[in-house]
């Protein structure tokens, strides 16, 4: 049996990875399984980590964070015969939460170590590979004028309240391309 890489990403959810790494460490030792933690702090040393995991062998893959590390996580693994495993340590974690993954992150860690595997869908948007959703428009900038603002000092909320109304306030407008099945619809909103 080979070793697990374990990616946390800090600035998802809480921010709390350090203390996370030291209870993954102590479960996976508990269950007799290598694992290599690896904490992260931006999407470029995520990035790097998922690439540098699987090139260097690992079994199993597992992410801990929100829906844009697991989906950095899916991008890493697509096409191999890598298992991804998820520990959502993110704010809202909706793909684990409609997996059935618990949101504790010892028991995440357990359903890790217990080997269920099961397959999903993967879409892609511009290239860039999603799991159970891709946002336009509004969301994502909301999301970038968020962290921009809390770069500056702000907390998660009071920023992302903020960034809202700035950006709700501009009124955007935008239109949309999808292909499934190989059907075409274009929808302007």
């Amino acid at each position: 049996m080979g070793w697990i890489a374990v990616v946390l990403n800090e600035s998802s959810g809480s921010g709390e990875s350090a203390d996370a790494a030291k209870r993954l460490e102590a479960v996976f030792a508990s269950a007799g399984r290598e694992a290599r933690i690896t904490v992260v702090r931006s999407g470029t040393e995520l990035r790097a980590a998922l690439e540098r995991a699987v090139k260097e062998g690992c079994d199993s893959l597992v992410v801990g964070g929100g829906d844009g590390t697991v989906n950095s996580g899916a991008s890493a693994v697509i096409d191999r015969e890598i298992p991804l495993g998820i520990l959502p340590m993110g704010t809202l974690n909706h793909f684990a939460k409609d997996l059935g993954i618990p949101l504790d992150l010892e028991e995440a860690a357990r359903v890790v170590l217990g080997g269920m595997v099961c397959t999903v869908d993967v879409g892609t948007v511009n290239g860039r590979i999603f799991l159970n959703n891709s946002s336009l428009g509004v969301y994502p900038a909301v999301v970038r004028l968020r962290q921009r603002y809390q770069a500056t000092g702000w907390g998660k909320w009071v920023a992302a309240l903020w960034a809202s109304l700035v950006v709700l306030r501009r009124n955007p407008f935008m239109a949309v391309k999808v292909t499934a099945e190989g059907q075409v619809v274009v929808r302007r909103t």
